[in-house]
């Protein structure tokens, strides 16, 4: 596979998987919070719902024992059977409206003595069993009970309210009469139909797991019948947020009745169930926002990745080349991207190059310095021997009176001329073995006048160049071996003023730099050629005409022995200038002396 389609890939790979957990992320996180959501305003309205409940049966059960304790009632009891009982009970039920669909009041064997429906007095009433039993109902002012009588035609139960009508009412059955009130269940289906607006649906169950009441939805379908009331037990038992009914999966809202001070509940359980898939439609909706998006991200993502790729490759691929070349042409343009990091690994390259390059000279060098070692080496044995012995002769012979001056000038160019030679041959020796520093504090600046002084001493006898101190450096101590780095000034001075003639200018000056000293020593000579600029530091690159070039290879090498660094450049005099960094605090390396 091709560099090319392999990032190609990687990019599609970067774009798109991650777009897509993230997808899901969000897509799962909103689906958990909405359904969360939902199951509390379920829970809520459930609540809401049951109080409700809760308070309109309350009412009711006030309702019957307020009336089966009035005057009339206890007249009733007593056998005084009258029409004014019955026109009580009509009167209550017009002052209720539609809350109460009958209003009677009947011996314990099931006759009607008094009701609201003249129709209905003298008939025998409808018997109800114990299972019919939905609540019983203690409160502070007597006891009641609440029956699920059959239900009627339309599938509604029935809702029986009886309660005893003498003064032992607080126990059930010991009266001889008792007052029913037929509570209408539609008061309850309203409630519950104006709450299931929209998709919810509404069940309330007693605690035997029989249906009350329930929203038009559900009304009808299995309502009553054992399947019903099987899965609404289960429902109001149970404590899962969703619930796979036999309509499907629900969310569910449950809450069951609370007591209040002097009623201790219905115990009824009322259910508010939304369909799982109607409830979750915005975020299936989402989910197909979530998917369109995705699509269109890995679109740009495979215009974005074409383009990235061939702009990575394309480079890749040239410095590859390259490399497969092993060597490039001096005047080779870097590989240039437009990708930064490409760039730069282009421009990297051509630097190691230049770098490879420039290794290849320094191993030139160090084979001329391996060389120039052992030339010394046979030089400071077999030459600076005779050379002693050859000066030592001149002078003597210099000191004969007898000589004539002819001969006394001949002696004193071997004299010199042996002087010169042993010179270089000390230099050969300095340069090819140089000893390790021997690091001390020092004063740079006391350093460099001395050496000004004792170089003006030197060149006494002749003709020599202006010398100016320019001491700018603040902190002027450092670190260094104070005897070679007077010889590398030395030998700075030496080059200056020889090429600046005996009417020049040198400018000896130093400048603080960071944490080290800048030391400058320029002249106004004819300067550096640019053809000698890189090799000038070399052994035996001189450019001087009767120069040697070992003096500036020397001085190389205490600077970096000083973890130093040296450059070549004009002077502000107008010739050379050659600058030497010299950190403050030398760093310390395997082998240095202190």
């Amino acid at each position: 596979m091709t560099l090319r389609r392999t990032l190609l890939l990687a990019f599609l790979l970067l774009a798109w998987v991650p777009s897509a957990a993230l997808s899901w992320l969000s897509f799962s996180r909103t689906r958990s919070a909405m359904t969360a959501q939902i199951e509390r305003s379920l829970a809520a309205q459930a609540g809401t719902l049951q109080t409700d409940i809760d308070t309109m049966l309350f009412e009711r059960f006030q309702n019957a024992l307020v009336w089966s304790r009035s005057e009339l009632m206890q007249d009733l009891a007593l056998g005084d059977v009258d029409k004014r009982v019955s026109n009580y009970l009509v009167g209550l039920q017009r002052g209720y409206g539609e809350v109460y669909t009958s209003l009677d009041c009947q011996r314990d064997d099931g006759q009607v003595l008094a009701s609201a429906s003249a129709q209905r007095i003298g008939r025998q009433a409808a018997p109800l069993s114990p299972e019919q039993l939905s609540v019983q109902a203690r409160l502070p002012g007597g006891f009641a009970q609440l029956y699920l009588a059959a239900p009627t035609n339309d599938g509604r139960a029935e809702l029986v309210i009886d309660t005893p009508v003498t003064q032992a009412y607080a126990q059930p059955g010991a009266a001889a009469m008792q007052m029913r009130l037929n509570f209408d269940p539609r008061q309850i289906d309203r409630l519950l139909d104006t709450a299931a607006a929209g998709r919810r649906e509404i069940v309330v169950v007693d605690a035997q797991g029989r249906w009350v009441a329930a929203s038009a939805g559900l009304r009808g379908s299995d309502w009553p019948s054992a399947a019903g009331r099987q899965w609404a037990r289960q429902a109001a038992a149970s404590s899962e947020a969703q619930l796979q009914l036999p309509q499907g999966a629900m969310l569910a809202g449950r809450s069951h009745s609370q007591a209040r001070p002097g009623f201790a509940g219905t115990g009824w359980t009322t259910l508010v169930l939304e369909p799982l898939d109607a409830a979750l439609q915005p975020v299936v909706e989402m989910a197909w926002i979530f998917v369109g998006l995705l699509l269109a991200v890995l679109l740009a993502a495979l215009v974005a990745s074409t383009w990235i790729a061939s702009a990575i490759a394309r480079p890749i691929a040239l410095l590859t080349a390259r490399t497969q070349r092993r060597t490039a042409a001096p005047d080779e343009a870097p590989v240039r991207s437009r990708i930064a990091e490409l760039d730069t690994l282009g421009r990297a390259y051509a630097d190691m190059t230049r770098q490879l390059d420039s290794s290849r000279q320094e191993l030139v060098r160090t084979s001329k310095m391996a060389m120039l070692g052992e030339l010394a080496a046979v030089l400071g044995h077999e030459v600076r021997t005779p050379l002693g012995i050859l000066r030592s002769s001149a002078q003597v012979l210099k000191r004969d009176p007898q000589l004539g001056d002819e001969a006394r000038e001949l002696m004193g160019f071997i004299d010199s001329e042996t002087q010169r030679l042993n010179t270089l041959v000390t230099t050969l020796l300095d340069t090819a073995r140089p000893r390790l520093p021997h690091f001390a504090r020092c004063d740079l600046h006391a350093l460099l006048q001395r050496c000004v002084q004792m170089h003006a001493l030197k060149q006494a006898d002749s003709a020599q160049a202006k010398v100016t101190l320019s001491l700018l450096a603040t902190q002027a101590e450092i670190e260094a071996d104070e005897e070679q780095l007077m010889q590398a000034v030395f030998n700075l001075l030496s080059n200056a003023a020889q090429a600046a003639d005996a009417d020049g200018r040198v400018l000896l000056s130093t400048a603080d730099d960071g944490d080290g000293v800048t030391l400058s020593c320029g002249d106004d000579g004819p300067g550096i050629p640019p053809a000698l600029a890189e090799r000038i530091f070399d052994p035996f690159v001189s450019g001087r005409e009767g120069g040697i070039g070992l003096g500036l290879a020397v001085v190389r090498q205490v600077v970096h022995a000083h973890r130093g660094s040296m450059v070549v450049g004009t002077s502000t005099l107008g010739g050379a200038a050659f600058t030497l960094r010299l950190p403050r605090v030398r760093a310390a390396l395997p082998g240095d002396l202190a």
